[in-house]
């Protein structure tokens, strides 16, 4: 790889037009230009294109889809564009520190050509983690703000598939990918609307490895409404990643876990009769951990 890498920054946005700026900004501030930023307007209605229109910048490429497909499909039409062969994946309400793309494109020339992708330390910035004990940090920032590191356990870097089997710790706007690998991995699963990004960093990581820079380079700005917190969404996600990868999960209580989450999110959707099947998964595989028989009687309830 060139000391100066061609870098495609793609930006899936839909009626994000107050927020967006802010996320180009912190791309075209970067200290290692990007090649291009490319922004998928999925189908706004907010005014979006006359925004970018009225920038007037070139280094801007903007590509419309004319219904709205989901983030996972406009992450996919960026890349199918892209030129660079790097590609990023910023939110359109998210930010970057300016050294996040030199610093990440270093790190992966520095790990070598076997490496298909680097993730960094993300900023959670108005999110709370409540009830988790494991060691965190505050990072700088106007205000004071929770400093998440990804992942917050031992497997950081190199073979990530069976770290990735027990949850996702790589978020898309945190991450630098080999765009050969990317297509090689199949992209996002359209089919998806929320936790696509867990089932493409599933098939990444099959593809070899991947590093951790432990650096806090992303800001991550929780909102309102968004699609992950659909309950019909996230139930049809985890009942279709999970059913693809439990037969690889070689740890019972990882699975049992996966059959409780699934049980959950299924019951906020208000499929009580396929959680109960879920949760008697779960306490086959556990049997004595109460909570899932605790869960099996809330369905009654």
């Amino acid at each position: 790889m060139s000391a100066s890498p061609a870098i495609s920054v793609i930006i899936p946005t839909h009626n994000r037009a107050e927020t967006l700026g802010r996320a180009l900004d912190g791309v075209l501030a970067q200290t290692l230009a990007p090649l291009e930023v490319i922004v998928v307007d999925d189908a706004s209605t907010d005014g979006t294109a006359a925004m970018i229109a009225a920038r007037g910048d070139p280094r801007i490429r903007l590509i419309r889809h004319e219904r709205n497909r989901g983030a996972g499909a406009a992450r996919n039409t960026g890349v199918a564009a892209a030129r660079g062969d790097l590609v990023a994946f910023q939110d359109s309400d998210d930010d970057w520190m300016p050294g996040k793309l030199a610093q990440q494109a270093a790190h992966l020339a520095a790990l070598g050509p076997d490496h298909v992708a680097t993730f960094c330390t993300k900023i959670d910035y108005g999110r709370a983690r409540r009830g988790d004990s494991r060691p965190e940090r505050l990072c700088y920032g106007p205000r004071r703000v929770l400093c998440v590191p990804h992942p917050l356990d031992s497997v950081t870097s190199g073979d990530m598939r069976a770290r990735l089997m027990r949850g996702n710790v790589i978020g898309p706007q945190t991450a630098l990918i080999r765009r050969t690998a990317f297509e090689a991995a199949g992209g996002f699963d359209t089919r998806l609307r929320n936790n696509e990004d867990w089932d493409f960093f599933i098939r990444l990581s099959e593809q070899g490895p991947i590093g951790f820079l432990d650096e806090p380079l992303t800001l991550v700005i929780a909102s309102e409404g968004g699609i992950s917190r659909n309950p019909h969404y996230s139930a049809f996600s985890f009942v279709t990643i999970v059913g693809r990868i439990r037969r690889r999960i070689t740890d019972p209580w990882v699975l049992a876990d996966h059959y409780s989450t699934v049980a959950s999110n299924l019951r906020r959707a208000g499929k009580d009769r396929f959680a109960r099947r879920y949760l008697r998964g779960a306490i086959a595989l556990r049997p004595l951990q109460m909570r899932a028989y605790l869960k099996y009687l809330y369905t009654y309830l």
